[in-house]
């Protein structure tokens, strides 16, 4: 089509449907490419990253609190593209459900323990201060 074809009028406001058709034609080879980068069937209740047992909501439910960077410190046998992947995947396939939480636990546990959670001097009544703290945080709350 000619880039007229592509060009519509409404009064003062004109639409170049050229450029929605491009950013609408990246965006599917941008679905095509996750597809690829994940593995789901009727099975398996959540959908895995190819290759791996990690659930991919599971992978992105983590991006909310925490950087790639420490997805990939928490999951060292996942690499960025697919740790992006499934943070895209879950944009565009939202899991449905209870939420995964923000943080791994590896993180929360490292972060009790920098609290002093697992001092043997810490009180009963500090250890459920602290594992509150934490828990408000994996949750994304505070």
């Amino acid at each position: 089509l000619s880039a007229d074809a592509h060009r519509v009028t409404l009064g003062e406001i004109e639409l170049d449907l050229g450029r929605v058709d491009q950013d609408l034609k990246k965006r599917l080879d941008r679905l095509r490419a996750l597809h690829r980068l994940v593995e789901s069937d009727d099975e398996r209740p959540d959908p895995l990253i190819k290759g791996t047992s990690i659930p991919v909501h599971m992978v992105a439910a983590l991006a909310r609190a925490q950087s790639v960077d420490e997805i990939i410190e928490d999951f060292p046998s996942l690499g960025r593209e697919q740790v992006e992947a499934a943070i895209d995947y879950a944009k565009a396939y939202p899991k449905r459900g209870r939420p995964y939480p923000a943080r791994s636990l590896k993180r929360a546990l490292a972060d009790l323990a920098d609290l002093g959670a697992f001092d043997e001097n810490v009180e009963r009544a500090e250890v459920s201060q602290i594992s509150e703290c934490s828990l408000q945080a994996s949750r994304g709350i505070g």
